[in-house]
């Protein structure tokens, strides 16, 4: 009775061994092959431009001119009360630096080296005087005036008489493009003056015709007031309006 009780215990223990699972293997290490390896390309980076500067001004060239008279004034200062440093021949080559405002003073340099101011209107030119750069005169007196329509448009070529009250001393001053006039006067210029309207030029912007003898429609070419009265140094601008 004991021996069957030793066998059946070694039977048991027999199954139990062949019924359980072996140990697990190690997975095997998977190498892609080369479908599985991405074969999309690689494109560059996008290239995107740098914006292109603003363009710069083109520098100003200097050119030269001539007077249109014998005995043209090369002044000091760009006005006709300032001292006159020579006379000018029609044949003397004067070089352009620019103009003041207003434009009608032009700063030149002779071929010996002196520097002024002279008159616009007497001068010989192949480029157009207006279209140069402006230089703005240091340490003057600047008288300035505008003038336009009942519109508020701007009326160019208005001639206006600057006039000192006290000592009789005169110069002049056109209105430009803009409807603005400037009238320079030396250092150190005070006292009462009176600006007078005087004169229309033909290249004045009221005109009908070539012959400039007929105002446009709505023009009756009066200015208003006439005239007014300042005290230098001046404060503001004074205005006129044209009708």
């Amino acid at each position: 009775m004991r021996t069957r009780g030793i066998v059946f215990l070694i039977i048991l223990v027999s199954g139990l061994i062949g019924c359980s699972k072996p140990a697990s293997a190690p997975l095997p290490t998977i190498t892609p092959g080369a479908a599985e390896i991405s074969t999309a390309p690689v494109l560059p980076p996008t290239l995107i431009p740098s914006p292109t500067p603003a363009g710069t001004p083109t520098p100003f060239v200097s050119f030269q001119v001539n007077p249109a008279v014998d005995g043209l004034k090369l002044r000091l200062g760009p006005g006709f009360l300032f001292d006159a440093l020579r006379l000018l021949d029609k044949d003397a080559l004067l070089t352009v630096q620019g103009k003041a405002p207003g434009g009608e003073w032009i700063r030149v340099i002779t071929t010996e080296g002196a520097q002024g101011w002279v008159f616009a209107e007497l001068l010989t030119s192949n480029v157009d005087l207006q279209a140069i750069p402006v230089i703005e005169p240091e340490g003057l007196v600047v008288l300035r005036g505008r003038v336009f329509d009942v519109l508020g448009s701007p009326i160019q070529g208005i001639g206006f008489e600057i006039k000192s009250d006290g000592t009789g001393n005169s110069t002049t001053a056109v209105s430009d493009a803009a409807g603005e006039f400037f009238a320079f006067l030396p250092p150190g210029t005070s006292g009462t003056w009176t600006v007078t309207q005087t004169a229309v030029s033909c290249k004045a912007n009221v005109w009908a015709d070539a012959n400039c003898s007929t105002y446009k429609p709505g023009y009756s070419g009066t200015v208003e007031p006439p005239s007014r009265t300042v005290t230098l140094p001046q404060q503001g601008i004074l205005e006129f309006v044209w009708r």
